[in-house]
């Protein structure tokens, strides 16, 4: 079974247009700032929960993206996400945006966009660490 990737940005319905509020699986809408995230998830597989994926300092989702895809064999719905100034997200406009706790705001509320099954399990790598506490707190 092949798992199946969606995001805003790399989707064929959605290649090279903006995603607009209707579509929660990839841009999160608030004013001047968007996260990007992509899913990655086993189809005919049961699901065991989600895995948040928060990938480290000068890294994007990308590098967390063969982890999704292990996870989402073993029945884990996966949900990388491009923290604000890395990836595909955009450059915060106010330096503030790059604190721990701003950075968490972000996340939490791009989860609460998402549609999250089951028990929640939140994966960090280096600086993804540090928000993983944060944010689950």
């Amino acid at each position: 079974m092949r798992s199946r990737r969606a995001c805003c940005a790399c989707s064929r319905s959605n290649r090279g247009r903006n995603c607009d509020e209707s579509n929660p699986a990839g841009w999160h809408h608030r004013p001047g700032d968007a996260l990007h995230v992509t899913t990655i998830a086993r189809q005919g597989v049961a699901c065991r929960g989600t895995a948040v994926l928060l990938h480290g300092m000068l890294a994007s989702s990308r590098a967390m993206l063969g982890l999704g895809e292990a996870l989402a064999a073993e029945g884990w719905h996966c949900v990388a996400i491009d923290i604000l100034g890395f990836g595909r997200s955009p450059w915060p406009r106010a330096a503030e945006s790059y604190s721990i706790d701003s950075q968490c705001e972000w996340i939490r509320a791009t989860l609460l966009a998402q549609e999250i099954e089951g028990p929640i399990i939140f994966v960090g790598h280096s600086l993804g660490v540090m928000f993983r506490g944060n944010v689950s707190g």
